[in-house]
């Protein structure tokens, strides 16, 4: 994944609302983001689709 990888949530161009419940969740990273099973996000009530729609655009832009 290389330096992306390292980066943490709330430095990929997320809304605050969006990194802050990452970081509550447990995801700090990109890479440990990227990891994360998608099913996992779906199912929890914190992530409304539209979050999700955010979160991948961010990643598509850093390439990831």
């Amino acid at each position: 994944m290389g330096p992306v990888g390292k980066l943490s949530v709330e430095e990929i161009g997320l809304p605050t609302r969006v990194a802050n419940a990452l970081v509550k969740a447990g995801y700090e990273t990109v890479e440990q983001l990227v990891t994360a099973r998608k099913m996992i996000w779906s199912k929890s009530e914190t992530w409304a689709k539209k979050s999700l729609k955010i979160i991948a655009v961010a990643l598509a832009e850093k390439g990831v």
